[in-house]
Parts: C-alpha cells; sequence; structure tokens
C-alpha cells in the first residue's frame, strides 16, 4: 500500500500536467467562430477589420456596416483590450495567410492611453492559438517577473475559463446567436433617461509611454503590411466628453494619429452627445446611438478610400468599400 501511495500521487501529477497541456494547446479550437480571435481568423480576408474594446463592439452595427460599405467587416473586441495589447493581435490577424484586411481602424479612447498591461478580459486568452498565448503571458511578465504575476498566469493557464469548455455546446450556439462577425446580433441596450451621475474615472492624467508607443507600433505593423489604417473613436455622453483628463487625452491621441499620418475620427464631433437616449451609459452607446454612429463610420471610412474607389473605377475594376 504505501508504494502504491508515490505511483499514484506521480499519475495524478502527470494526468493534471496533461490536462493542462491540453488546455493551453487545443482550447482555442473550441472558441466561437462568430466572435473574437478565432472568429475572424475564420472570416479572413475580410475587407475592414475593427480592433478595440467593448467600445468597439457597441458601437457598430456590422449588418450596416457591410451594406453601406458594400464590403466584408469584422469585429475583433474584448473587454478592456488596449494599445499594449494589441501588439499581440494585432500582427497575429495581419499575418494570416489567408491575407490581410484592406482596412485596419484602430479603436481611439482614452482609456486606452492610461491603462496597465494585462489581459482584463480572459476570453482574450482562451480563444488564443498557444503562440499568441505566449506572447500574452511574456508581455505580461516584461513589466515585472513577480511571483503574484506568475501566480496570475498560473490561474489564467489553469482556472480560467474552464467553463466555457464544460458547457461548449451550449455556449456556442449562445455565442452564435448572439453574434454577427463581432457586433452584436439582436441585442437591445436601451438610452439613459438622463445623466445624472454620469461620470468615467480615468486611472491617470497623462497618457502612458507605454501605451503610446504600442499605438505607433500598431500603426507601422499594419502599414509595413500595406494595410490602411484609420482610427475611430466613437461617441461618449456630453458629461464624459467635457471632462478635462478625457479632452487632454483625446488631444495626445490626435497628435499622435497626426504625426503617424493616420486619418482620425472623433465621433463626438457632430455627434449628438448630450442626447441621453443615445448612451447606454457613462462611456458606451445605446442600440439607438449605434445605429447612428454606425451611418457616420460607414461615411468616413468610404471617404478615406476615394482615392482607392477612383483608381479602380478607372481601371475598370470593380472595388469593395464604394461611397454609400
Amino acid at each position: 500500500m504505501t508504494r502504491s501511495l508515490p505511483i499514484l500521487a506521480g499519475c495524478s501529477v502527470l494526468l493534471a500536467v496533461l490536462l493542462v497541456a491540453a488546455k493551453f494547446t487545443c482550447e482555442h479550437r473550441l472558441a466561437p467562430l462568430t466572435s473574437g480571435i478565432q472568429g475572424e481568423l475564420a472570416a479572413a480576408p475580410v475587407d475592414v477589420l475593427f480592433v478595440g474594446s467593448s467600445h468597439t463592439r457597441q458601437s457598430y452595427d456590422v449588418h450596416a456596416l457591410e451594406k453601406s460599405l458594400h464590403g466584408s467587416a469584422f469585429l475583433v473586441a474584448y473587454n478592456g483590450l488596449d494599445y499594449q495589447t494589441m501588439t499581440v493581435i494585432v500582427p497575429a490577424l495581419l499575418a494570416n495567410g489567408k491575407g490581410p484586411p484592406k482596412v485596419l481602424v484602430i479603436e481611439g479612447y482614452c482609456m486606452s492611453l492610461v491603462r496597465s498591461g494585462g489581459l482584463e478580459d480572459s476570453r482574450m486568452f482562451f480563444d488564443a492559438p498557444p503562440a499568441m498565448k505566449v506572447e500574452f503571458m511574456r508581455q505580461y511578465l516584461a513589466e515585472g517577473a513577480t511571483w503574484e504575476r506568475y501566480l496570475d498566469l498560473f490561474d489564467l493557464a489553469v482556472n480560467r475559463d474552464n467553463e466555457l469548455l464544460l458547457m461548449h455546446p451550449a455556449y456556442s450556439r449562445l455565442t452564435s446567436w448572439l453574434s454577427y462577425r463581432g457586433g452584436y446580433a439582436g441585442k437591445n441596450v436601451p438610452g439613459l433617461s438622463s445623466f445624472d451621475g454620469i461620470y468615467l474615472r480615468v486611472p491617470r492624467s497623462s497618457a502612458s509611454p507605454e501605451q503610446e508607443a504600442a499605438l505607433i507600433s500598431v500603426i507601422q505593423a499594419a502599414k509595413q503590411q500595406n494595410v490602411r489604417v484609420l482610427c475611430i473613436e466613437s461617441p461618449m455622453p456630453g458629461p464624459t466628453e467635457r471632462q478635462g483628463t478625457v479632452i487632454r487625452l483625446k488631444a495626445r491621441l490626435a497628435q499622435i494619429l497626426r504625426e503617424q499620418d493616420v486619418p482620425y475620427l472623433d465621433g463626438a464631433s457632430g455627434f449628438p452627445v448630450d442626447d441621453p437616449k443615445l448612451f447606454g451609459d457613462s462611456n458606451h452607446l445605446s442600440t439607438e446611438g449605434r445605429a447612428l454612429f454606425t451611418e457616420i463610420a460607414a461615411r468616413f471610412i468610404a471617404q478615406t478610400q476615394q482615392p482607392d474607389i477612383a483608381a479602380g473605377r478607372k481601371n475598370g475594376v470593380s472595388t469593395a468599400l464604394a461611397a454609400p
């Protein structure tokens, strides 16, 4: 009996290691194909690829976008996705063997300039292929290889989102039902009745140098692939837009984009930001606001393509992304 205990313990450890290894290397194969990283890889190549946080997910009606642009679109959007994390995701999506998108739309959002590194949305790790997972872990440890960070990564790799594996058939059907090419499908976000108590807490007053450098790196990676880069910032409620910190961060974002020669749409410009029913909370659009902003964004994207469209028509070539 005493001899069998070490054998049982060893077998248990080996089984645990094998299960973790299988989860690490294979879980992305069970990720949804109507949203996220795996969805975009399956849909590629697309005409317009949007990358951002929940701001991106809640700002566009993808059906309406595709109809207006006469081309395909896809949103890769995760809660809290910032520019540092984009330096891992975007190059991998652009390097997909099916071909890069024609246009990359980077989310312009003041919070992306001030966030600390790390994965706020663990589904990003679940959806990522093994090589991308390793890059996420390397990036996290590069900011400080502490025991706390090692424990965070252990929890991420071993414990997080195991319920998605256990409930895969139901989860997959639910995700397919609720999303279309990364955006919401059939979800209604009601508007506010007033702006009472509306305030966006911004953790720091100036942009992080690491986030600024990451944004520039993402832009350059796309341009090296001959992908046209745009930056679109979704509108926020008037009280949020008028916060001093938000104004300063938006000005800094606009300056970086000018220096990188990237067309920039400040969604608050010309949008009725003082109409509560167009917003779901302090920094996201309601369904009604999403419909209106989708039209504005589609016009902006089409206008930036005018030289290409003109050349395509001159040469008798059918060109996607024609102006509405």
